[in-house]
């Protein structure tokens, strides 16, 4: 499957980080705990007794950080953004990896019949072969044309293991894809390679493609950053408690007094108000603004190229299927049938079996590339729900 392989598992750890960030972005600052003593006597020590009874000034305090101006939940909003980004983005990772994972599939199914092409002819090569020894023992036959088909014979044997040799790029490739060891054996691909059908490619909406979806979703979250770095110039404050204990007068020991607090502090914009946040918050925004509108332009590009690809090739497919594969087995059977009775040289016999093979390697190349665009334009269509 394609969710085994690296880009993939890559795509759902940042799905992962995304959705740590909304729980950061969600956090309250914690409060501060601090502890102070003063007045410390370095001639006579603390004096006797317990921690109430010692010549020292002590503040125990806690500090408490208020965040204003909404500033948590533009984080929160802006977090959410990018957890929709992220899934959007796995979301554009598995289409792209299923169309891969398609085209792999097809160029191994291709790469077997282009083998079995091979396989077929080859067998026909050593036969023709072997009757053309029986021929030439018997005087039946030229040494040159029995030396002709002897080259044929050879060739048509490279051409087989040429065949196999691609094949087992197509297997690599395709173990490659789904997420296994490129030497991993898989077994021989089993289907055919989608014959054109009567086609109707309705207009699509780009919109709905997951990277302009992921897209749409950063402008969100630069919207909110903006908003959140304009939002630090309302200021934060710190609101603070804190219980003291006051020592009697040095050096007459005492209990001494225990005092409570308040305060509370709060910056003051003396050097900056965050203009440069501002400013790289709003570049950030323009600049996910122009990604996301050429993202729909490349995404509307694509539902036109894979339409008029899809058609094209279909086209072509037909007219091998219904026209020039035909015509070149008549023309091959014909040929067959004059050289085994001696009415045809066996140049035009070798000639009509090159014909025949390349057409249907070409038909099958056709085959194809109709399916990889087929897969190219439902790829190019496909539709993205956001789960929220």
């Amino acid at each position: 499957m394609p969710e085994a392989n690296a880009d993939m598992r890559l795509a759902r750890e940042a799905i992962e980080a995304a959705r740590a960030d909304l729980l950061t972005a969600g956090e309250r600052p914690n409060p501060t705990l601090s502890l102070n003593t003063s007045s410390y006597d370095l001639r006579r020590g603390l004096g006797p007794g317990d921690a109430l009874h010692k010549q020292s000034d002590t503040i125990l305090r806690l500090d408490q950080p208020i965040e204003r101006g909404g500033k948590r939940a533009l984080r929160q909003q802006a977090a959410q953004a990018g957890v929709a980004a992220a899934e959007a983005d796995y979301a554009e990772q598995r289409r792209e990896s299923l169309l891969a994972v398609r085209t792999a599939f097809d160029a191994l199914l291709r790469a077997q019949q282009k083998l079995a092409i091979a396989r077929e002819i080859d067998a026909l090569q050593q036969q023709t072969r072997a009757a053309a020894e029986r021929r030439l023992n018997a005087g039946d036959l030229s040494a040159a044309d029995a030396a002709r088909l002897r080259v044929e014979a050879l060739k048509a044997s490279n051409d087989v293991q040429h065949a196999e040799a691609d094949q087992r790029a197509a297997r690599a490739a395709l173990a490659v894809l789904i997420g296994c060891a490129a030497d991993a054996p898989l077994a021989e691909a089993v289907g055919t390679l989608p014959a054109p059908v009567e086609t109707v490619t309705e207009a699509q909406d780009a919109r709905h493609r997951p990277d302009v979806i992921a897209a749409e979703a950063r402008v969100e979250q630069s919207q909110r950053a903006l908003e959140l770095a304009r939002a630090q110039r309302v200021r934060d404050i710190s609101v603070g408690v804190q219980l003291e204990h006051y020592p009697n007068g040095v050096p007459t020991p005492g209990d001494g007094q225990l005092l409570g607090g308040i305060g509370i502090s709060l910056p003051l914009f003396l050097q900056h108000r965050y203009e440069g946040e501002i400013a790289r918050a709003g570049a950030d925004q323009e600049t996910s603004r122009l990604q996301a509108q050429r993202a729909l332009a490349v995404a509307e590009a694509d539902l036109a190229q894979a339409d008029a690809a899809l058609k094209a090739a279909a086209g072509v497919v037909q007219r091998y299927r219904d026209d020039i594969l035909p015509q070149a087995q008549r023309a091959a059977e014909a040929v067959e049938y004059a050289y085994a009775r001696g009415a045809a040289p066996l140049l035009d016999l070798l000639d009509a079996r090159r014909t025949l093979r390349a057409t249907r390697n070409e038909l099958a190349d056709a085959s194809y590339d109709y399916a990889a665009a087929l897969a190219a334009w439902q790829a190019a269509s496909e539709r993205y729900a956001p789960s929220h």
